[in-house]
């Protein structure tokens, strides 16, 4: 039997633990869910930028070298050109993708490129380059003027290429090769000059005609893109053929650039000695990028390639 006292007692300690049981009922509920950290907006990676300056930073005065922008990934690039230094050099255009340094004087000189990639992306950089003197011919180089020289025959003058008229399209900046002189003519006929919507990374043969004496000597068909190297081309080039030419006539296969992208390119008919640097070096760049799959192009050609003919022509 519960005595009043007993009944009031519980009661009193009934009431003093309904905040605790009140506290766990609610601490059995659900946890309620944390609201997701939002992720930071990642910051554009700024693109990779270079100039690349061919074939050199060491440049003798008066002469030129070419300078190319390039930029990771591949965009279309909207730049100015500005040059500065003690060197007084030039450069044969403000805008544009690429140009062409010439030295004054020894010294230093700074060529800025800065712009834009057309998705907006700020770009900047420089190429220092130092140009050094012409060099003074040695004693043993300069012949006396009373000195006898010996007769010799006249050399054979090669043909001068037939200038082209301007397209309309803006093409690669390209100085022409220079070479030995050949008694031989070579020209591009089976493409006009100035063509365009040709396609992209597809084999595209290409023909032409020649005359004269072309005796231990080969064509070959040089391709030159906005990145100004030469590509020579080869039908075989795991065979490292040359050119083939009989009764007149040549006829190759090019490629021209990458799929997607419409640019500007030179198609270059030159004509080498068999055995000359040139020649070696474009028979060697076919099997290096036969076996290694990597064709890297010719910043320079060597010695002994004289040019002949040469149009441009756009892709689509």
């Amino acid at each position: 039997m519960i005595t009043k006292q007993k009944w009031v007692k519980s009661f009193f300690s009934a009431v003093t633990l309904l905040p605790t049981l009140a506290f766990m009922i609610v601490g059995c509920g659900r946890t309620p869910t944390p609201e997701p950290t939002p992720e930071p907006t990642p910051t554009p990676k700024p693109p990779a930028f270079v100039l690349e300056v061919r074939p050199g930073t060491e440049v003798q005065a008066g002469d030129s070298v070419a300078i190319v922008a390039k930029v990771e990934p591949l965009e279309k690039l909207n730049l100015e050109w500005s040059v500065s230094g003690t060197a007084e050099g030039k450069l044969n255009t403000e805008t544009g993708e690429q140009v062409i340094y010439t030295a004054g004087k020894e010294g230093v000189d700074n060529v800025i490129a800065e712009g834009t990639t057309a998705s907006g992306m700020p770009v900047k950089q420089t190429a220092t380059l130092t140009i050094i003197g012409v060099p003074t011919p040695t004693a043993a180089r300069m012949m006396p003027t009373d000195t006898p020289r010996p007769l010799t025959e006249t050399p054979a003058i090669s043909p001068e290429p037939t200038e082209k008229a301007e397209c309309l399209f803006e093409a690669p900046i390209r100085i022409p090769i220079v070479g030995p002189p050949v008694d031989a003519e070579v020209h591009i006929t089976s493409m006009e000059h100035c063509a365009e919507n040709l396609p992209t990374a597809a084999p595209i043969p290409v023909a032409g005609t020649y005359s004269g004496d072309l005796t231990g000597k080969e064509i070959w068909i040089l391709v030159y893109p906005p990145n100004i190297v030469y590509y020579p081309q080869s039908t075989n080039a795991c065979a490292s053929t040359s050119t083939p030419f009989a009764g007149g006539n040549w006829a190759e296969t090019i490629r021209l650039g990458r799929p997607g992208i419409s640019e500007a390119f030179h198609i270059v008919a030159v004509v080498t000695d068999i055995g000359s640097p040139a020649s070696e070096a474009f028979h060697n760049y076919l099997t290096v990028g036969c076996n290694t799959g990597d064709y890297q192009g010719i910043a320079v050609i060597p010695s002994g390639a004289t040019e002949l003919d040469s149009i441009i022509v756009r892709t689509r």
